[in-house]
């Protein structure tokens, strides 16, 4: 049984597997991430709260690039298209 309760992923990894799972075969791609941000005034205690900015991540995914650049991944090394595909 495993008892593990945590599994960390690297952006490369999750790259890869994005482009897997949509089935890209083709061009260079990097992570990308959608943000929202918002403020509130918070702290550990009423006393101590001072203005403060949240971040929250609303979306992961993929964008393609035109070259290959630090980071980015070729999809056709990664996921190649099958002969059949072809």
């Amino acid at each position: 049984m495993n008892n593990a309760t945590q599994y960390l992923i690297a952006n490369k990894e999750i790259l890869e597997l994005i482009i897997k799972n949509q089935g890209v075969h083709e061009g260079f791609w990097v992570l990308s991430a959608e943000f929202n941000f918002t403020a509130a005034y918070t702290g550990p205690s009423p006393e101590t709260a001072t203005p403060s900015a949240i971040v929250g991540i609303s979306k992961i995914g993929i964008q393609r690039t035109d070259t290959l650049i630090p980071n980015a991944v070729d999809a056709a090394a990664i996921n190649p298209a099958s002969k059949a595909a072809k």
